[in-house]
């Protein structure tokens, strides 16, 4: 989950965005100079940082898009969200018989 943020440096703000749970926070930087970039309210180096992991999740997203399924797995992803979501198990019933598919109905257990 990322989490963003903005830092006071000297007469500005610095926007800050954090990519995953346990890592440091990182500033929104020029990427010519390195520098981290300043603006006049928090609100926008907050906004700044999240157009810039917006495009580092753009550009992350880019190169898998582009890969073709030689595999199949993404069809094999989309039958098991399928059959999760109706909630169906595929049960045998016997040695020679073919597969049944049964609706599973769950209950709520409430305690007193």
């Amino acid at each position: 989950m990322t989490r963003f943020g903005q830092a006071m440096i000297g007469d500005g703000y610095a926007g800050l965005y954090q990519l995953a749970e346990g890592e440091p926070y990182e500033m929104v930087s020029d990427p010519e100079t390195g520098r981290a970039l300043r603006f006049s309210t928090s609100i926008e180096a907050i906004r700044a940082a999240q157009d810039f992991v917006r495009c580092l999740s753009a550009q992350a997203a880019e190169p898998a898009a582009r890969e073709p399924d030689i595999l199949g797995v993404s069809a094999w992803r989309a039958e098991k969200a399928n059959e999760m979501a109706f909630s169906q198990i595929v049960r045998r019933t016997g040695d020679m018989r073919p597969f049944v598919v049964e609706r599973r109905r769950r209950r709520k257990v409430v305690k007193p």
